[in-house]
């Protein structure tokens, strides 16, 4: 029988030992003999079996840490199970394509790598057909809210990207050990309709220093840098950037880049 492996806090190793939030998610994705799921960090095999319990075609499970990835090849027997000891927020998801079919991806993700691995997804989005993740409550916030103090930078980037829905709170309680803080389930889909920029990385820069300082206004955030600010009218300057969506940040941009300067 296979040694059960220590877990390590610095990889954030928070394991599932509940199946609630399992069912939700087998019940909200629902995988097929056509599909590969992609699984990262298995911990102690709870949603590996679950996954590996359907008709889906295949698992892929990208684990960092080599002994729990050795434990689950000990333990888990099915030809439909890989387990490649890689670090997700640099692995190549592409490489686990076949015959052109898109990928899912269902995870327990550590919040360590939540916004790495996340910003790493947008660069490879049109790999996937979907997700469905649990995360901690406040990331699972930054990701989903549309407007308000959670709502920044990383926010309008990642949501340029995706689509995200947010499902149920997952307690402390079905966790080993239990976090100090409440999770959640969040569903997530790529952006069939995300707007094509030109000028993408300039957008992108702007966007972090309209967001640079979240509870001061734009005019604030905006004053000391090389965007001709002063263009804009002075009602939207009092306004926070958490109040703005991409469309009108994008608008904002345009309306005060200074094409010579950037």
């Amino acid at each position: 029988m296979a040694t059960l492996p220590r877990q390590k806090k610095h990889l954030g190793q928070h394991f599932l030992i509940s199946e609630e939030p399992i069912h939700r998610m087998l019940s909200t994705v629902p995988l097929t003999p056509e599909t590969t799921v992609v699984e990262i960090g298995c911990g102690n095999g709870i949603l590996t079996k679950a996954l590996l319990s359907t008709r889906c075609k295949a698992v892929h499970v990208v684990e960092i840490d080599p002994e729990w990835a050795r434990y689950i090849q000990e333990t888990i027997h099915d030809p439909r199970l890989q387990v490649h000891v890689a670090d997700a927020v640099t692995f190549d998801f592409a490489s686990l394509r076949e015959g052109g079919r898109r990928l899912v991806l269902l995870a327990n993700l550590p919040y360590v790598i939540t916004f790495p691995l996340m910003e790493r997804l947008c660069g490879q989005s049109d790999l996937f057909d979907e997700a469905m993740v649990m995360i901690q409550e406040e990331a699972a916030e930054r990701l989903t809210h549309t407007s308000g103090r959670r709502y920044g930078a990383v926010s309008v980037y990642l949501q340029h990207f995706f689509t995200f829905t947010s499902y149920d709170k997952v307690p402390p309680s079905f966790f080993s050990p239990p976090p100090k803080v409440m999770s959640r389930l969040v569903h997530f889909v790529p952006r069939a309709d995300r707007p094509q920029y030109t000028d993408a990385a300039a957008f992108w820069l702007f966007v972090r220093a309209c967001f640079k300082n979240p509870r001061q206004t734009l005019a604030n955030n905006l004053k000391r840098t090389k965007y001709a600010w002063q263009q804009v009218s002075s009602e939207t300057l009092k306004l926070r950037a958490q109040q703005l969506t991409e469309a009108e940040l994008y608008a904002l941009f345009s309306s005060c880049l200074k094409a010579n300067q950037i």
